[in-house]
């Protein structure tokens, strides 16, 4: 592509004298960062596959952003946290529209419940009944729902993350009806941004929402993302999790008192109503959904995983023949007749509206979904429960993602790139490309330009019991103390296991004089606020903090990691992944549980160096990565930075 006489190479653009060098202040000119866009460019024009390990500091939003625009191709960017979806959108798009010398559009897809829905907003002020601390809030929606041009619950700054309010009033995927809505052409702010996003050249989506749309393909029932040739991945190593969640079959007894809400909410403001019949029918289903779910909230007599989600515990176990509670296969025939009795009195209405007709079409899937997941008789899954407080959920989730990917994603495709700081293992892609059934692809990595020799050191202590040792946690919690008075806090305390999290922090929360923060005690921003503001502070966290955190400067200062962060072996799809393997005749541990674990490990050491700038102690607390002989692929997979096992050399 040229400019005028002048052609727009991408040395033009990335090179030291180049248009971001005039551009940018503060620009360093990286090879890294070219050598990546160079093979992204020619993977946008061979329409072929790409997977770029990036290290941290390379650049990559722009070395992937701006061969994507100059290609003139649909591309959706799908992003692992709304942190980065936001920065591409609000920083790296405006920069690129005010300095490259090309015309291109973009917009910004969110998930569907954080856009209004005029129908049931309308239906809630008819009928809605509202608690007092919330009269305030919705006085305040309805003046911005005749306004709002979006229809964007960011525009609600003061509206709770977890607001019960809007969940009655947002667009979802079980109640919305499409281009059947009166309100489609001229309020439905979700088939407006669709509508935006079919003008567009780039569209910015996270994880979810690309796999939701995905899901909603494969049912024939429409699309939420509006058609494209080439879609970036970056945070690229969540696709399978993310993948498996969405290609999963969930119920619960949640969803089914939903199902009951919406239909009274239909039904009630419906002109033709059988209250007697409808209703029995409601509270019949009610009753047996409720007999059905209470039997599975008895923790069964086998393993169990358990992990804090929230504010809450989780627990989640695998479902066989053998555990399933007796009471509720009693009362599952009958459940299963409500859904059916639902369906049918739904549907045989003279005038049913298409709220009914929808709500109808969802029991009979409740109840497709429901036989699916009791049969327990696909190979290919593995079947689950999960229970949360009152929440209980029943699923069947896909034991290998790798053909479901294989069909829908990279044989359906014309380009897909996937970028990470953490795709390879052993300098790799082999295990990422069989995990996500990529046959052929373009491959570069790209260490980071970080000098973590100087900036770095990795401190392991000398004297730690085995992890496995019930004296673990409290020499853990000694050695925490230890290394956080040498650095003057300034760290992230990250655990494999929330009970390891609540039993150091228990023994420490008395005797550190930093200002200490808990997962699950506040929000995850609110944390990060927190600590970042501090100074000094100190954060005990599980997973959700393992990746996507970027504090720099010197409020953090030091990772330190309780264990090599294996998977647990008895949550129920490690342990399902973990048997298929086994009847393969292959090697679970060092085909599986070991390159996840180094994948998961570099992510939390990643959270340290984030520039130049930064120094740093990373400590690692468990021994068994110089005690075992699979502890040389994890040291091997780490930055180079010097190693050491004296407390006293690691002042900052």
């Amino acid at each position: 592509m040229s400019v005028g006489k002048v052609p727009l190479t991408l040395k033009a653009i990335f090179g030291e004298e180049g248009l971001l060098a005039r551009s940018l202040p503060y620009y360093e000119y990286r090879p890294g960062q070219i050598q990546m866009s160079e093979v992204i460019a020619e993977g946008l024009r061979q329409k072929r596959h790409v997977l770029v390990e990036a290290g941290t500091g390379i650049g990559k939003t722009l070395a992937y952003l701006i061969p994507a625009i100059l290609s003139r191709k649909k591309v959706v960017i799908s992003t692992g946290t709304k942190n980065l979806q936001e920065q591409l959108y609000l920083k790296d798009i405006p920069f690129l529209e005010k300095h490259l010398p090309v015309k291109f559009k973009a917009t910004y897809m969110k998930g569907r419940n954080n856009y209004l829905c005029i129908r049931r907003f309308d239906q809630f002020r008819q009928q809605g009944m509202l608690f007092q601390e919330d009269m305030a809030h919705f006085q305040r929606i309805i003046r911005w729902a005749n306004r709002t041009q979006t229809g964007d619950r960011a525009e609600l700054s003061d509206l709770p993350d977890n607001s019960l309010l809007w969940r009655e009033i947002a667009s979802t995927t079980e109640t919305c009806l499409g281009s059947k809505c009166e309100y489609f052409s001229t309020r439905s702010f979700t088939a407006r941004v669709k509508r935006v996003a079919s003008q567009a050249d780039i569209i910015i989506v996270n994880h979810h929402l690309f796999f939701a749309d995905l899901a909603i393909k494969g049912t024939g029932q429409g699309e939420v993302i509006p058609p494209y040739d080439v879609v970036i991945f970056d945070e690229a190593h969540q696709l399978e999790e993310i993948a498996t969640s969405y290609f999963s079959i969930h119920i619960s007894n949640y969803g089914v008192e939903e199902l009951i809400k919406d239909v009274t909410r239909e039904w009630s403001l419906a002109e033709e109503v059988d209250d007697t019949e409808i209703s029995r029918a409601l509270d019949q289903l009610h009753r047996r959904s409720e007999q059905f779910f209470t039997y599975f909230g008895t923790a069964p007599q086998r393993p169990i995983f358990t992990e804090k989600v929230g504010l809450s515990p989780q627990v989640k176990y695998r479902l066989n023949p053998r555990n399933l509670p007796e009471p509720s296969m009693k009362v599952l025939p009958d459940l299963l007749n409500s859904l059916t009795l639902l369906e049918t009195l739904l549907k045989g209405l003279k005038k049913p509206t298409e709220g009914l007709r929808n709500q109808a079409d969802r029991a009979a899937l409740m109840k497709q979904n429901l036989t699916f997941i009791m049969g327990l008789n696909e190979p290919g899954y593995v079947y689950w429960c999960e229970i949360r407080n009152k929440w209980v959920g029943l699923g069947a989730s896909p034991i290998d993602v790798s053909e479901d990917m294989r069909q829908n994603v990279f044989r359906n495709i014309e380009t897909v790139i996937l970028t990470s700081a953490t795709l390879a293992t052993g300098g790799n892609f082999q295990f990422l490309k069989e995990r996500l059934g990529i046959e052929d692809s373009l491959e570069l990595v790209v260490p980071s330009p970080f000098d973590y020799e100087k900036q770095a050191v990795l401190y392991i202590p000398r004297y730690m019991p085995d992890p496995r040792d019930p004296r673990f946690v409290e020499a853990a919690a000694r050695e925490i103390e230890n290394i956080l008075n040498k650095t003057r806090g300034r760290a992230f305390v990250l655990f494999t296991s929330y009970k390891n999290l609540e039993e150091v922090y228990g023994r420490l929360k008395h005797t550190l004089r930093f200002p200490l923060l808990k997962q699950g005690e506040a929000s995850k921003s609110a944390l990060l606020e927190r600590f970042k503001t501090s100074g000094n502070a100190v954060l005990f966290a599980t997973s959700s903090f393992w990746q996507g955190i970027d504090v720099q400067g010197e409020a953090l200062s030091c990772v330190i990691i309780d264990k090599l962060p294996f998977a647990a072996p008895s949550e129920p799809l490690v342990e399902a992944r973990i048997d298929r393997l086994k009847e393969e005749g292959r090697d679970p541990f060092g085909e599986y549980q070991i390159p996840s674990a180094i994948i998961t490990l570099r992510q939390g050491l990643g959270r340290l160096i984030r520039s130049k700038k930064d120094r740093g102690v990373l400590s690692i607390l468990d021994t068994r990565i110089l005690t075992k002989s699979y502890g040389k692929m994890f040291l091997e997979n780490l930055p180079r930075c010097r190693i050491t096992r004296n407390l006293a050399e690691i002042a900052l």
